[in-house]
């Protein structure tokens, strides 16, 4: 009897064992094909984080080679976007910090060489870590145009404009159909007077523009290239234009706000301007960068107005909304705190 017992006992566990391993077998064959798929909607979605998890969970699993195949291919389009986007982020808060804190008109030659010390100083950082973002792009995925695009733009960015040329041609060349190329050299041509260049290029960047962001950005060029204000009326068919194609952000209003309030001067004209870019926070953008630039230069402006309290608002609100509190934010903050502890001496 006892022996009877220990021979079904053995038998259950190895069918048992057996039965564990067959289900995990055909488990793994599902589970793959589950994880790749949402793998590749997290890649969609803009979820590269996790579709980098998704991805090299696939690899250590030694699937069948089909789908090692596409989790490498899949993993160096999640590595490579996201890089493309922290690197987007560290140049718009370069911007956003050259805009407050670099030279500036108006200024004296030794106030402009220490306002360019303060601003390398306190970007460099950013710098690096964009530089870095993009070189661990380019590693997983050599030819991808958005990041060839940044480099172009840091080689410019360092004064190398010859480099960043041809750096933007070969955008051109390794995708004809993307933006990258064009957008590129337009902003070259601009730096360097060729304006009818300039302006060529920037209309096929917006030719070629599949996604509204990038849209956006290749009217954000061909209004600046064409504003003058001299001739007020030269940027107004392609804001016209940009303003019927999104009138559901607020992206195209903040750019016109911006310009209304650079006609002016020293003197801008605060009853258009300031409604506009109000109008504009209170909707949706397509680029958070857009909306950031906004939020520092309002939240600036309302400080020089002595409006101390609607400038900590927008900060609040935009912070409070899912913006980020960029390092040129935290440097209008402390510009509040000093504006505060000044008027209350």
């Amino acid at each position: 009897m006892r022996k009877f017992l220990l021979f079904s006992l053995c038998a259950t566990v190895l069918f048992g064992l057996t039965a564990c391993t067959e289900g995990a077998e055909a488990g793994n064959k599902v589970d793959v094909g589950q994880i790749l798929e949402a793998a590749d909607t997290a890649l969609a979605e803009g979820r590269y984080d996790d579709a980098e998890l998704d991805y090299r969970l696939v690899l250590s699993l030694g699937a069948v080679e089909e789908h090692l195949t596409r989790a490498r291919t899949g993993l160096n389009s999640a590595v490579a976007d996201r890089c493309y986007h922290e690197a987007v982020q560290n140049f718009e808060d370069e911007q956003s910090l050259s805009m407050l804190m670099g030279p500036q008109q108006g200024m004296s030659q030794e106030q402009m060489s220490r306002a360019q010390l303060g601003l390398d100083i306190i970007s460099s950082p950013l710098n690096a870590a964009g530089l870095a973002a993009i070189n661990e792009g380019l590693a997983a995925d050599p030819l991808h145009p958005g990041l060839n695009y940044l480099l172009g733009l840091t080689y410019a960015q360092h004064g190398a404009l010859d480099k960043a040329e041809a750096q933007f041609t070969y955008c051109d060349k390794i995708a004809p159909d993307h933006w990258a190329g064009p957008r590129g050299l337009a902003q070259i041509y601009s730096q360097t007077g060729r304006m009818t260049e300039a302006m060529a290029e920037a209309e096929i960047a917006l030719t070629r523009a599949t996604d509204p962001v990038d849209q956006m950005a290749a009217y954000e060029m061909l209004i600046q290239f064409s504003f003058n204000p001299a001739n007020p009326e030269a940027h107004k068919t392609y804001l016209k234009e940009v303003e019927e194609k999104f009138p559901e952000y607020g992206d195209p209003l903040a750019l016109e706000a911006v310009l209304v309030l650079l006609v002016g001067g020293a003197n801008p004209d605060l009853a258009t301007g300031v409604p506009l870019a109000e109008a504009a926070l209170a909707k949706p953008f397509l680029s958070e960068g857009n909306r950031l630039t906004l939020v520092q230069n309002m939240a600036v402006l309302y400080a020089q107005l002595g409006r101390f309290d609607d400038a900590l608002s927008l900060i609040e609100e935009h912070v409070r909304n899912g913006g980020r509190l960029s390092m040129a934010l935290l440097q209008v903050l402390s510009q509040l705190a000093m504006f505060q502890m000044a008027q209350s001496q």
